[in-house]
């Protein structure tokens, strides 16, 4: 055999097997967590938007492209100035926070592309917006009807990126600035209801101590009039006890008279009508 007649031909053997190598090496493709791939085919047909390729390594030809997409939650940050029903200029801060369907990311590619936030969901939030806030007055948007403003709208912009596969998870208002003669008004207006609301609160408060006074009053006055009536009862049960034993009061003497002899010190003085030696009383009944 000649080996210099063979040189060409395992040359060629040797890089037949380093292009497939090479090409094998790159035949394997990883799409990231939270990731859609679009299968793109330059050769062959273009967008596949049949298949969605999940996270992970696939094996993809070396001259096919996987193009990825998020598909977490994502958040688009807008400010606007709008009219409200008089004319006025209502200055809004808002976010969008949404997120690509899942399987529908090749269709959104194909439709739309990469740029889909600046192309479709700025757009059309601030549209809707732009129309729901011409409804209202400027200060009924700076308090109640801004959770009714926010709903709205949030509900519109979800059925509207419905068409374009996405998801609109929440429509924030953030704030809302107002023109000056409004914003005057409405701060005059706070603090009148302030003031209303802490003069109601001292006439309360008046009134609660006066109730208060004459409750106590009224329960002094209750007291005595109770006293009075025990007083009173005692006396005529006194009473009937002495009707009923006319010897009774002899008995109260008896013991006043002894109550007497119990605080006696032992002494006469000069001049008592007993003399020197008296002579006490004894068994008294």
């Amino acid at each position: 055999m000649n080996m210099k007649n063979n040189i060409p031909a395992l040359s060629a053997l040797i890089t037949i097997v380093v292009v497939f190598v090479v090409l094998l090496a790159n035949s394997f493709q990883s799409v990231d967590p939270g990731h859609e791939g679009v299968l793109y085919r330059p050769f062959g047909g273009g967008i596949d938007t049949a298949m969605a390729y999940k996270e992970g390594v696939h094996f993809i030809m070396p001259w096919d492209d996987v193009i990825e997409y998020d598909m977490r939650k994502q958040t688009q940050e807008l400010d606007l100035s709008v009219l409200d029903s008089k004319g006025l200029t209502v200055s809004i801060s808002m976010s969008v926070i949404f997120r690509v369907m899942s399987n529908r990311s090749p269709l959104l590619h194909n439709e739309i592309g990469p740029n889909y936030a600046e192309r479709i969901i700025k757009p059309q939030a601030l549209a809707i917006v732009r129309d729901i806030v011409g409804g209202f007055r400027a200060e009924d948007l700076y308090s109640v009807k801004r959770n009714e403003l926010q709903q709205m709208a949030e509900d519109l912009l979800s059925s509207e990126l419905t068409r374009y596969h996405l998801v609109t998870d929440a429509l924030l208002i953030k704030d809302v600035d107002l023109p000056d003669q409004i914003e005057k008004a409405i701060i005059a207006k706070e603090e009148q209801e302030q003031r209303n609301l802490l003069a109601e609160k001292k006439k309360t408060e008046a009134y609660e101590l006066a109730l208060a006074k004459v409750q106590t009053a009224k329960g002094d006055s209750a007291k005595r009039i109770i006293n009075e009536q025990a007083e009173a009862e005692a006396i005529r049960i006194k009473q009937q006890q002495l009707a009923r034993a006319p010897q009774y009061i002899e008995y109260l003497r008896a013991q006043a008279v002894l109550e007497t002899a119990r605080k006696w010190n032992g002494e006469y003085g000069s001049g008592n009508v007993f003399g020197d030696a008296p002579v006490l009383l004894k068994n008294m009944k």
